[in-house]
């Protein structure tokens, strides 16, 4: 999927016109109407801009082999719970992740056994800092 494909859908999912997409990330309407027809790609803060504005790597929308980021109803539940709980930047910081996280895994250079050993290596980068963080605790409750 090109990136022009990419912005006119996220556009439309947005329920966005091309005006209002102009207006939001402060970038001329003629030039989203290019980048939607294809004659023209974003670069520097343009394009960082439009990656910003809807929350996605920059990389997923110039790689025409990765595909859109889908958020799972789930995802979308925890990020809401998140966001209650913990407020907008909380929620922010975690949909960014998940962002990331997808774009990484639908995409890009790397083979799938590649990106199966980061998930690997993550889990127990998480399971390490917990662990730590647990032991801090259990110190700080003992006088």
């Amino acid at each position: 999927m090109t990136f022009a494909d990419k912005l006119k859908q996220l556009r439309e999912e947005n329920e966005l016109s091309q005006m209002q997409l102009a207006a939001q990330t402060g970038i001329a309407k003629r030039s989203i109407v290019q980048y939607e027809q294809g004659s023209l790609t974003p670069r520097g803060k343009n394009l960082l801009r439009i990656a910003d504005f809807f929350r996605i790597d920059p990389a997923v929308l110039t790689d025409d082999s990765a595909e859109l980021p889908q958020i799972t109803s789930l995802e979308e539940s925890y990020v809401n719970d998140i966001r209650t709980r913990y407020g907008e930047k909380a929620a922010a910081d975690m949909s960014d992740l998940f962002s990331a996280a997808t774009a990484f895994f639908a995409g890009g250079e790397l083979p799938q056994e590649e990106k199966d050993k980061f998930l690997k290596a993550m889990n127990k980068a998480y399971i390490r800092c917990r662990e730590e963080s647990e032991k801090r605790s259990n110190e700080e409750e003992q006088p």
